[in-house]
């Protein structure tokens, strides 16, 4: 069993400060750090939301890999910083009699993204975190989720 970070009070990290998104990484390595006798080695971003400054943090506070909620497979070559994973929530299993183990299996084996009734969320985000990068992003561009780039006017 692996225990990982998740942040000290689970803010969503693009829309922090870089000094208080990296307060609240450290916060999370060093409380577990304290209590499993090493820091920990895996990350999950707080409701799955990252940008490539938080990726940066998450690296340089001695995290090896990050997992977001991308409901989607990971590539050989992808971002160890950027994993996705099959989601599975509360009522993602559940029939209209309780659990359905056809639902789980369609769920799990990703048959309802094959018939494009789901559609995994990008978890990568353009935000106040990347303050460095919007400054050198040309005037009239709104950050928003990875590769939306909406024209100002």
């Amino acid at each position: 069993m692996e225990v990982g970070g998740h942040t000290v009070t689970h803010a969503v990290l693009p829309h922090l400060p870089a000094a208080r998104a990296r307060r609240e990484i450290a916060g999370c390595r060093d409380a577990l750090a304290e209590r499993l006798g090493r820091p920990p080695r895996a990350f999950a971003y707080p409701n799955g939301y990252h940008t490539p400054a938080v990726r940066r943090l998450v690296a340089e506070l001695g995290f090896d890999v990050a997992v977001t909620t991308e409901d989607a497979e990971n590539v050989r070559g992808g971002d160890p910083l950027a994993l996705r994973r099959k989601m599975v929530w509360e009522n993602t299993t559940l029939g209209p009699a309780g659990y359905s183990p056809a639902l789980a299996a369609c769920n799990l084996e990703g048959v309802f993204t094959a018939l494009g009734l789901v559609r995994p969320v990008p978890g990568e985000w353009r935000a106040l975190a990347d303050a460095e990068e919007e400054r050198a992003r040309p005037a009239g561009r709104s950050p928003g989720p990875r590769g939306s780039r909406v024209a100002a006017g």
